[in-house]
């Protein structure tokens, strides 16, 4: 990332924006936290892009992979979207088919507050900017906490998945940057 800004700025290149696709966390928890092996001090990495200019974005997405730490404190506290039976609904997560994992339901304001300060812990590091990627596939047979169906959150749930993520920047003087 490092080297990426500084070939930038040595050809004069324009830019204020740096990226980070999953790959900034590691790819079979996707737990936001940063992956240690590729970025094992973040803080430090940051504050010296934000010192020469650069605003850094990192991807993410609300689905916890099964038999992870966060999927498992999801499902414990009841902040997943259920199936209709009780259980957390649980599919093949969309960008990996290969892996399981359950949906973050934001129509409970306790799963909203525990996803915002997953996000706040990223702000406080110098994060500026989430993609907050697939929040528009809410399977229509998913259970939100509110009672209402998959098919009749569609609309709604990635305005309030976006709202969760956003609500990170509350106690800070920047505002929310998603796409």
């Amino acid at each position: 990332v490092r080297a990426v800004a500084d070939r930038l700025r040595e050809t004069g290149t324009p830019g204020d924006l740096l990226h980070l696709d999953p790959g900034w966390m590691d790819l079979d928890e996707l737990d936001l936290s940063w992956d240690e092996a590729g970025f094992p001090d973040p803080e430090p990495l940051l504050a010296d892009l934000a010192d020469d200019g650069f605003h850094v974005s990192v991807w993410e997405y609300p689905f916890p992979n099964v038999g992870t730490a966060l999927f498992s404190t999801a499902r414990e506290r009841g902040y997943l979207v259920e199936d209709g039976h009780g259980r957390p609904l649980v599919l093949r997560r969309p960008s990996k088919e290969d892996t399981r994992a359950g949906v973050v339901d934001f129509s409970n304001p306790a799963a909203v507050e525990w996803w915002r300060d997953h996000h706040r812990r990223l702000v406080a590091d110098g994060v500026d900017v989430f993609k907050t990627d697939f929040g528009e596939y809410l399977p229509a047979d998913a259970v939100t906490a509110d009672g209402r169906s998959g098919a009749a959150s569609h609309n709604s749930y990635p305005l309030a998945y976006q709202d969760a993520v956003a609500g990170s920047f509350d106690e800070t003087d920047r505002p929310p940057v998603l796409w």
